[in-house]
C-alpha cells in the first residue's frame, strides 16, 4: 500500500509540475487542445501573482514527497491540496463554466489520495481542506469589493444598442465610430459588449470591460463577463461573429449582422431619424459564404 501511495503522490506531483511549466511557457496546448480545456487554462484564475498555479501545487507536493514517511505530514499537505483543488473545480463548474479534463484527472487522484491518508486523521484532514477552499476563494477574491455591471440581454421600453464587437474586427471599429456618434445627444443607451475571438483580443477585452483598471479581482469579473458576452452572443446567432448591433425601442427589437454601408441606414431608420425603407424590413438573407463586413473565430474578416 505504501508503494501505490507513493507512486499516486509522485504522480500527481508530476501532473502538477508539467501543467505549470506548460503554463509558464505558454505551451498548455500540448496536452489540452480541447476549447474547454484551453478556456480553463487560459483564465485568470490560471495564475495567482503572476505564477501558475500548478507550480504551487507542484510544491506542495513536494513537500509530501520528501516528508513521505510521516503520514500526518502528508496527509495535512494533501488535504490543503485537495481543498485548493477543490475550490478551482468548483470554480469551472460555476464561474468558468468549461472543464479541463487533465485538471479534473488530477483532482480525482488527488481524491483518491486524501481517502488512503483520511485513518491516520479524519477530523483534521477535513478540516484543513474547507480551510484552504476558503483560503483560496479569498486569496482571488478579497478584500476587493469592486464590481463591473453587467445585465443580460432583454427588451426594455427605452431604446438602446447593444453592439457585440472584437478589437481585432475592423468592421467593429466602424460600427463602434457610427453608432457612438449617432448617440450623441439622444436618449439612446448604448452597451459595448468586446468579445474575444482569438487569445491575443483577450487582454484587450478584459481592459475594455474593467475600464483599464489593474485590479486583479476586477480582471477575474472581467473574465467572466468575456464569457457571458460569448455565451449571450451563442445564443442569439449560434456563433461567434462580430460585429453584431441589437437595437431596442418601443419594445420592438432589431439584429443587425455584420457592418456594410447599408447598416448605418438601417440604424436610422429603426429609429426614425430617415424614413422606412426597404432596409427597415431586413436584408434579404445571406449565406455565411456571401456575407460581407463581419469577422469570425473560425476564419478572416470578410
Amino acid at each position: 500500500m505504501k508503494a501505490f501511495r507513493f507512486l499516486l503522490l509522485l504522480i500527481t506531483f508530476s501532473i502538477a509540475l508539467l501543467l505549470g511549466v506548460l503554463d509558464y511557457m505558454g505551451r498548455v496546448d500540448l496536452v489540452c487542445r480541447e476549447a474547454s480545456c484551453m478556456k480553463v487554462q487560459t483564465s485568470s484564475f490560471s495564475r495567482f501573482l503572476s505564477i501558475p498555479t500548478p507550480i504551487f501545487a507542484a510544491i506542495i507536493l513536494l513537500l509530501a514527497l520528501i516528508l513521505f514517511k510521516r503520514d500526518r505530514w502528508v496527509l495535512y499537505l494533501v488535504s490543503f491540496t485537495v481543498g485548493c483543488e477543490a475550490y478551482l473545480t468548483f470554480l469551472q463548474a460555476f464561474f468558468i463554466r468549461s472543464f479541463c479534463k487533465i485538471c479534473l484527472g488530477f483532482f480525482a487522484a488527488l481524491l483518491v489520495l486524501f481517502f488512503l491518508y483520511m485513518y491516520y486523521a479524519p477530523k483534521k484532514g477535513v478540516l484543513i481542506a474547507i480551510f484552504s477552499f476558503l483560503l483560496l476563494h479569498f486569496a482571488f477574491f478579497f478584500p476587493s469589493l469592486g464590481r463591473i455591471p453587467w445585465e443580460p440581454l432583454v427588451e426594455g421600453k427605452g431604446e438602446k444598442i447593444i453592439l457585440y464587437m472584437s478589437p481585432s474586427c475592423p468592421h467593429c471599429e466602424e460600427a463602434k465610430k457610427f453608432l457612438s456618434n449617432f448617440v450623441k445627444g439622444k436618449a439612446i443607451e448604448l452597451i459595448y459588449r468586446p468579445i474575444s475571438l482569438s487569445q491575443r483580443d483577450k487582454e484587450k477585452v478584459l481592459r475594455l470591460i474593467s475600464k483599464g483598471s489593474k485590479d486583479p479581482i476586477l480582471e477575474r469579473v472581467a473574465d467572466k463577463i468575456s464569457w457571458q458576452n460569448e455565451e449571450e452572443l451563442r445564443r442569439l446567432e449560434g456563433r461567434v461573429a462580430v460585429p453584431v448591433a441589437v437595437l431596442f425601442k418601443g419594445g420592438k427589437k432589431k439584429v443587425i449582422r455584420g457592418w456594410v454601408k447599408e447598416s448605418a441606414e438601417e440604424v436610422e431608420a429603426f429609429f426614425g431619424e430617415i424614413a422606412s425603407s426597404p432596409l427597415y424590413h431586413g436584408l434579404p438573407f445571406i449565406t455565411p459564404q456571401e456575407e460581407e463586413g463581419i469577422c469570425t473565430e473560425s476564419g478572416p474578416c470578410r
